[in-house]
């Protein structure tokens, strides 16, 4: 099992802020009403998308960018 590091660096936390409102913005977006993109793909490939910044390849969790993004993604991606 990972540990869950007791230090987090400034410059770490802003790259995860910054990550997590790109993903929070990503999953709030609304199509205009002649975009030729339909919500349903869009948020599909944002979903996929998401899955790589909160987990590494053994699916383990980045704790920092988790905590950032529920704050705000979290509720966008059940919207």
């Amino acid at each position: 099992m990972p540990t869950i590091p007791g230090y987090v660096s400034q410059d770490a936390a802003t790259v995860a802020t910054l990550l997590a409102d790109l993903l929070t913005a990503g999953l709030n977006w609304e199509p205009k009403p002649n975009s030729p993109v339909p919500r349903l793909t869009f948020s599909i490939c944002a979903v996929g998308f998401s899955a790589p910044l909160l987990f590494d390849e053994k699916k383990f969790p980045y704790h920092l960018m988790l905590k950032k993004f529920m704050s705000g993604g979290l509720p966008a991606l059940f919207e």
